[in-house]
């Protein structure tokens, strides 16, 4: 007697952990090819703080983007454990902080290829961060 074993596919072991982590490391892994892009296009980084100028480096793109996305996760999975409507309130929230983290950018003194590419780093973590945690923590069933 011979038995069929259904086997699962490779979706249903992905955890939405696991596609979170995946979604964060890919922000982060762009942002940073984005900031290069621009480093050898000849953008400066550089921004004057009231402290003093402080160059924008790669490490401060990739590391910036993970902190944020890994906060932005975290937010959200409190939400989701506490609220019935979480991906609406985090949705709301993460285009206010991308709004908010917009402003210091047209604030502190730059050139104008280093505040373009701010916008656009902060833009495009935002677009790979804001629909992938949302939809990384939905169960897929077939």
């Amino acid at each position: 007697m011979s038995y069929a074993v259904a086997t699962p596919s490779a979706d249903h072991f992905r955890q939405p952990r696991t596609r979170r982590l995946g979604v964060v490391a890919t922000a982060a892994i762009i942002t940073s090819l984005a900031w290069l892009a621009g480093h050898l296009a000849g953008v400066d980084y550089l921004v004057v703080t009231p402290l003093s100028a402080r160059p924008i480096t790669l490490g401060l793109v990739a590391a910036g983007t993970a902190a944020a996305g890994s906060a932005g996760w975290a937010l959200l999975v409190f939400l989701e454990r506490h609220t019935r409507r979480a991906r609406v309130i985090w949705t709301a929230l993460a285009l206010a902080v991308l709004t908010s983290s917009l402003v210091p950018i047209f604030v502190f003194p730059a050139d104008a290829p280093t505040r373009v590419t701010l916008g656009v780093l902060h833009c495009l973590a935002a677009a790979i961060l804001i629909p992938g945690l949302r939809h990384a923590g939905l169960r897929h069933t077939r």
